[in-house]
């Protein structure tokens, strides 16, 4: 499923759940995002990490967060994939790990609206992935 929201005049967030073939071409076709970069953003075996695409002038984070397990006590990782490109964010999550998505949205919504109004990606992203940190540890 992609859905799109506008938050701001510096973000247009883009969230991807379980993305079905179909919604990679639209995704190819309608953000230009290629193969490569939506392989590594949907792998659910990715590693965490960073990369720069220079030439696309693109920002990968692969980001493992917890997921609880059925197992009482024990916690699992699952990796979300994000890409800012210019004033766009996308979050690549599956089932586990779709609670990243409304958390995303309190995040912005407990904002002034003033703070809210000059988001930018990145703010939005460094804010996430202090939240999904501090759930993981």
């Amino acid at each position: 499923m992609i859905k799109t929201e506008k938050i701001n005049q510096n973000i247009d967030w883009v969230q991807v759940t379980d993305c079905l073939p179909v919604e990679k071409k639209t995704l190819k076709k309608d953000y230009q995002l290629t193969n490569e970069m939506l392989y590594y953003a949907l792998d659910r075996h990715e590693r965490p990490r960073l990369e720069y695409y220079e030439e696309e002038q693109l920002l990968l984070i692969i980001f493992d967060v917890a997921e609880p397990t059925r197992f009482s006590g024990d916690i699992s990782s699952e990796p979300i994939g994000i890409i800012l490109r210019d004033t766009t964010l996308f979050t690549f999550t599956a089932d586990k790990t779709n609670f990243v998505n409304p958390l995303i949205r309190s995040l912005i919504d407990k904002l002034p609206d003033v703070q809210r109004d000059n988001l930018k990606p990145l703010d939005v992203v460094l804010k996430t992935l202090y939240q999904l940190a501090i759930q993981f540890f």
